[in-house]
């Protein structure tokens, strides 16, 4: 994932088992941990994630976020509420912006 570096360590925070591999960083805003499993299914339990969510906040209150590689299928795991609040930033913006190109037509 871009503007991700590896841990030491990595893949024995929290919940992890010995057979997956984890990547910890910080993207605007997120503490993002990758998990990858050869299994077929990966398990998050919530007592594991309330530890996540205080670590995340610890980190100058970032969001946890999971990068979650089964096999080939990638995933992401953000909060639902953290979801939204991203959408309506980008409405905000996007209304913005048209805002601004209004106002660029009308002054041409």
């Amino acid at each position: 994932m871009p503007g991700t570096r590896k841990q030491p360590n990595s893949g024995r925070q929290w919940n992890l088992k010995g057979d997956r591999k984890g990547v910890r960083s910080i993207v605007k805003g997120f503490l993002i941990d990758n998990k990858t499993t050869e299994a077929q299914s990966y398990k998050i339990e919530k007592v594991d994630w309330e530890k996540y969510k205080r670590m995340a906040q610890r980190e100058q209150g970032q969001h946890p976020m999971l990068q979650i590689d089964i096999q080939d299928l990638a995933l992401t795991v953000i909060e639902t509420q953290t979801w939204n609040d991203i959408v309506l930033q980008m409405i905000a913006l996007e209304e913005e912006l048209e805002r601004l190109l209004d106002e660029r037509r009308q002054s041409a």
